[in-house]
């Protein structure tokens, strides 16, 4: 056997301690490299930014972290930042804007990305520089008491009537503001959301009115937030002597299929129910705009009916309007095409209709006459309609089919959507046919039919519950023709 001395011994152990200590140092480098190229993904301009806007949007987070005040004078909390989240909670497509504008460089004068030190010395770190606004509140009333945010901040003074208080500096968002006192020994209150990005005034002036809300039966009413009401089973609630500010918010929720829906604030009362003192330094009333709030495509929300009465009228996000509804219903069933519905030619009840209009008009049909009425309207939630209507077909048969080829070429061209729904290439045709073979004719509700000498006239009657119009794209698409009453 051969020997082995001790200076081989050594040599052997030093080798051996040498390649542990070369693959602790060759793991140690492989984990500092992964750890920088995580941490490289993780703290990249972007990454952070993405962080910081979805802090912005909900108030349970921790948003003092990514804030930076214009003025040392302000103190960053949590607590002072939750209007700035509760703003962006409830504007969606300013928050978008931000996060665009944070990305692409655009610095506004309300929020800027700044960047300030470096995580673990290697990595840039950015907070949002945020703007802070000196405002004050004014009103009519004497006596009156200021809160924001439920937290009294004192009596407002001044002489006449006009008083004012100072709120101090605060950082912009969504902030609800009540104006409380006594006249005559009557309380008056009056509440507002108002939304700061700007050094301003903000008019409580308080003016009593009565008017009406209208919507859907048995829904219930929030002004500035609070629950106020709930519509009778005719959708009507009655306000009498109600305080109007001018920052006044009203809108309706109401429960389809068990889902809560809620209407799209009304925000333009004063504009429609008279207040003449219009003085205050209103400023910009939103995020990176000029000033103003965006009311939508409903120009009478509040309005004043025939017998001179105020209405209020919420609008739904997205909803169709009656007429509409009626004139797509027509040309659905006029000239049925896949484009019309959200699933195309997959649509059963597209395919269904195809068929039926198949079945009913032929070659001895003379003409069709086709009558659509919306009998009820609801929203089902946001860019979501539930239609309800009443579809009339007349049909006039002749006795024999026509013999010109003149009078059935006229026939086809006024009936094209019988004999091919969409003019596709004969491959289309034939697997539409395919498709077709696969669904049922769909039964009228009611039908007529009277006979005459030389004709014969089908009255079909189809009555259709529940058909939900869906807003997508910049249009209207029918995700189904409805439940059909038999």
């Amino acid at each position: 056997m051969k020997k082995i001395n001790s200076k081989q011994k050594v040599k052997k152990v030093k080798k051996r301690n040498f390649s542990k200590r070369l693959l602790l140092v060759i793991i140690g480098l492989i984990v500092l490299a992964g750890g920088y190229l995580a941490g490289k993904q993780y703290y990249q301009k972007d990454a952070q930014i993405d962080r910081m806007v979805k802090a912005i949007q909900d108030p349970q987070s921790s948003l003092a972290q990514y804030v930076v005040p214009s003025t040392t004078d302000m103190q960053v909390t949590d607590k002072s930042l939750k209007p700035l989240q509760s703003y962006f909670k409830h504007n969606k497509l300013a928050a978008n804007k931000l996060s665009a504008n944070l990305k692409a460089g655009r610095d506004t004068k309300q929020i800027r990305l700044v960047r300030r030190g470096s995580w673990f010395l290697l990595f840039p770190k950015y907070q949002l520089r945020v703007q802070v606004y000196s405002t004050q509140v004014k009103t009519n009333q004497e006596h009156a008491q200021l809160y924001v945010d439920g937290h009294a901040k004192g009596q407002m003074s001044g002489s006449g009537s006009t008083y004012y208080a100072d709120w101090g500096l605060v950082f912009p968002g969504r902030y609800h503001v009540e104006v409380k006192t006594k006249s005559h020994g009557r309380k008056l209150q009056a509440s507002s959301i108002v939304n700061v990005w700007s050094n301003r005034t903000i008019n409580m002036n308080i003016k009593t009115a009565t008017f009406q809300v209208r919507s859907l039966p048995n829904a219930k009413i929030y002004i500035n937030d609070k629950a106020a009401g709930q519509l009778n089973a005719e959708g009507v609630k009655v306000f009498h002597n109600y305080p109007i500010t001018k920052s006044m918010e009203l809108y309706v929720t109401s429960k389809y299929h068990g889902k809560t829906i809620k209407s799209l604030p009304v925000r333009n009362f004063t504009k429609y129910i008279n207040f003449n003192d219009s003085s205050s330094d209103d400023g910009a009333q939103d995020y990176d705009s000029e000033g103003g709030y965006y009311l939508g495509e409903n120009k009478h929300e509040v309005y004043q009916d025939d017998e001179g009465d105020y209405v209020v009228s919420p609008s739904w996000k997205g909803l169709i309007k009656a007429d509409e509804a009626a004139k797509q219903l027509f040309y659905t069933f006029k000239n049925p095409s896949s484009d019309q519905f959200i699933k195309g030619e997959k649509s059963q009840d597209y395919l269904a209709l195809v068929k039926t209009l198949q079945t009913l008009i032929t070659a001895k049909t003379k003409s069709v006459k086709t009558h659509v009425e919306v009998t009820n309207l609801l929203p089902a939630g946001d860019n979501l309609s539930d239609v309800t209507y009443q579809v009339t077909l007349k049909i006039v048969d002749q006795k024999k089919a026509s013999k010109t080829s003149s009078n059935q070429t006229s026939s086809k061209k006024k009936h094209k959507s019988l004999t091919s729904s969409e003019k596709a290439s004969s491959s289309s045709s034939a697997k539409l046919a395919q498709e077709l073979k696969k669904v049922k004719v769909l039964e009228p509700t009611v039908e007529k039919v009277r006979k005459h000498q030389q004709r014969t006239v089908k009255t079909e009657i189809f009555v259709f519950k529940h058909a939900i119009y869906q807003w997508q794209d910049g249009e209207y698409l029918l995700q189904g023709l409805g439940t059909l009453e038999h």
